[in-house]
């Protein structure tokens, strides 16, 4: 982690849970954290919920100086949103060192009698928003970072990997499957353009 000390990562998803404990780590190890989620109020309560000396770069006992938290309201399922803040971090920032793509839902829908509007809703933030986040997050890097690379993580599930045994969450089993598929994709595709960005994907929970 001290590698990306004074870098910009975008975590999606930051408001709540995995999102937020990985935006206070990496505040915590002095890295600069874009936090996107759609619902304010949670990157509101996050926000307060930091001490002062997580709000600016203050020096910490251990000399580590905090990271600067900023807090973006975005749908990741608009791509057009999603370019802007990826703009505005270029512009503002100097660009992006780690992408934590955390967002994602878990929904219910059979595939004997559930909707396309729920399946496309699923996959629309599980699959396709990640994609468009990993290749905005791919551009950014580099575009600006010369020296360290970059980093993408995609934070998936145990059911990108196996089948679920429980009834109406196929379509979200095959969402994270596909997260699993993707994420080799994209680490064969980068490799294929000789660029040193890592990929790596965390399976953590269902």
């Amino acid at each position: 982690m001290d590698q990306w000390r004074g870098e910009n990562a975008v975590v999606t998803g930051a408001g709540s849970g995995i999102g937020a404990a990985t935006t206070l780590e990496l505040l915590r190890h002095g890295v600069n954290v874009v936090g996107l989620d759609i619902q304010s109020a949670r990157l509101e309560k996050l926000e307060n919920s930091l001490e002062d000396d997580t709000k600016t770069p203050t020096t910490i006992p251990d000399g580590i100086r905090r990271g600067i938290f900023y807090p973006k309201t975005c749908d990741i399922t608009d791509e057009r949103a999603v370019q802007d803040v990826f703009g505005w971090v270029d512009a503002e920032l100097g660009g992006v060192s780690v992408l934590v793509n955390n967002a994602g839902i878990i929904m219910r829908s059979s595939l004997l009698d559930g909707t396309l509007k729920d399946w496309k809703f699923l996959m629309n933030i599980n699959v396709l928003a990640q994609c468009v986040c990993s290749r905005e997050a791919y551009r950014s890097i580099s575009k600006n970072n010369s020296i360290l690379y970059g980093h993408i993580v995609q934070i998936n599930s145990i059911g990108g990997h196996s089948i679920t045994p429980y009834y109406a969450h196929k379509m979200y089993n095959a969402s994270k499957t596909a997260i699993t598929v993707l994420c080799e994709g994209l680490r064969h595709e980068i490799s294929l353009v000789n660029s040193k960005i890592k990929v790596s994907v965390s399976s953590v929970m269902y």
